[in-house]
């Protein structure tokens, strides 16, 4: 072996991503089925339209998705935590924009033992007053920690200055929110939201038809009523520069963006790739400018953030407050060169190689592949989408890269806290 040689680099790389199996339960929730008999665990996720941009207030999902696993009617918070912890599950409870999703880890042999208390948390929870008050307090302290860096204000600036300060998406988790989350509004969240209220189940890794017929006894029995959940998309905001001094800090926070779009819009793949190109990895254009030739920074990125019906263009880095000017002139100067200059043959297939190989990584395992399923399923996205994602990728060429970055990347908003 040679090894002065490096590795034959393959661009005829595919993927073909399994499809979840989709089973009723009695009461019409869809159960999704994706198994690996090869593992002695499973994944087992329930997900309901219960995100921050539904409920009266923006924190209600945060603080339920805390809450949940607090006490129910029959057990404490230590309780639920023991029983799963004695059979080797685990569980957590997560929230973003549009779901909230309970999802439990644990061993194939044990699953019928989970499944007992993963229902009385779900329809028992009591919400205890003294918890509640507990996690109000941690999310307060976190809050004013947080408020003091450049960087946590800076992206909490940019959401608001993209999407407006009245939509969740433009909303970040501040002291008016945490204070005005109470028990009584909380509850009334969690009875509008989570009972009665339909959701998914989405379970991967080893189990068999038993294990199914026990999800059918414990969740396909239970009275559904079919409220279809929708909102609105955020209203369109006019580009802004905003600097935000903040006293005391020795560096600064930069975040340039604009609103985009999401997976389903036809330039997707060609803004997916000119993005990786100026700030997507570490070999990026962005990256070699400010900090390798620069040494402005430690680190710059650029991505492409999916949301539900629209997206959004973000570049984001921190330097000393005394190099803001010329970070910011350097980012342009690199929008620029993308805009009039067909990218090299040679560094396009870096780009797609890179972009084809941090794909294959996402499908590694059987959890992998059903997130790839709930992203098809919740973003309505083609069956086929991840199956043609390194084909599209791979189709990109130069003038279609200048070309989107002239049609996008212009009126940005910037945002500079320090």
């Amino acid at each position: 072996m040679d090894r002065s040689i490096g590795p034959k680099i393959s661009e005829e790389i595919t993927i073909k991503i399994p499809k979840a199996e989709k089973v009723n339960l009695n009461n019409n929730i869809q159960l999704y089925l994706l198994p690996n008999p090869n593992l002695e665990v499973f994944r087992l996720e329930i997900v309901y339209d219960a995100g921050s941009v539904f409920g009266e207030k923006y924190a209600d999902a945060y603080f339920l998705s805390k809450m949940l696993t607090a006490g129910t009617e029959k057990l404490t918070a230590a309780q639920i935590a023991e029983k799963l912890d004695n059979f080797g599950g685990f569980l957590e409870v997560n929230q973003n924009h549009e779901r909230l999703q309970i999802v439990l880890h644990g061993l194939q042999v044990h699953f019928d033992k989970y499944l007992t208390t993963l229902k009385s948390l779900i329809y028992e929870s009591t919400i205890p007053e003294e918890e509640l008050t507990i996690q109000k307090n941690i999310s307060k302290q976190t809050y004013l920690v947080n408020n003091e860096k450049t960087a946590f204000v800076a992206s909490s600036v940019i959401k608001k200055a993209l999407f407006g300060n009245e939509h969740s998406f433009g909303k970040s988790m501040d002291a008016e929110e945490i204070d005005a989350i109470d028990k009584n509004g909380l509850t009334k969240f969690y009875n509008d939201f989570i009972l009665k209220s339909p959701f998914k189940i989405f379970l991967s890794g080893k189990f068999d038809q038993e294990q199914i017929k026990q999800l059918n006894e414990t969740f396909g029995q239970a009275p559904i009523l079919s409220t279809e959940r929708t909102f609105g998309l955020p209203s369109l905001q006019a580009p802004q520069y905003q600097k935000i001094e903040k006293e005391g800090s020795l560096q600064s926070s930069i975040r340039i963006g604009k609103v985009t779009f999401n997976r389903n819009h036809p330039d997707f793949y060609g803004f997916m790739v000119m993005s990786t190109l100026l700030g997507g990895y570490f070999g990026s254009r962005l990256m070699k400018n400010i900090r390798e030739e620069k040494g402005l920074t430690y680190g710059i990125s650029s991505q492409q953030v999916p949301l539900a019906g629209t997206g959004y263009f973000l570049i984001g880095t921190d330097v000393n407050k005394e190099n803001v000017a010329v970070a910011i002139e350097e980012i342009q100067k690199e929008i620029d060169i993308l805009k009039n200059t067909n990218v090299d043959a040679d560094e396009l297939s870096i780009v797609k190689n890179y972009m084809s190989g941090s794909i294959l990584g996402g499908t590694n395992t059987v959890f992998d592949l059903m997130d790839k399923q709930k992203a098809i399923i919740y973003e309505g996205l083609p069956l086929d989408f991840y199956d043609n994602l390194i084909p599209e990728i791979r189709k990109v060429d130069a003038e279609q890269i200048k070309q989107i970055a002239n049609t996008y990347l212009n009126d940005l908003t910037t945002i500079i806290v320090g």
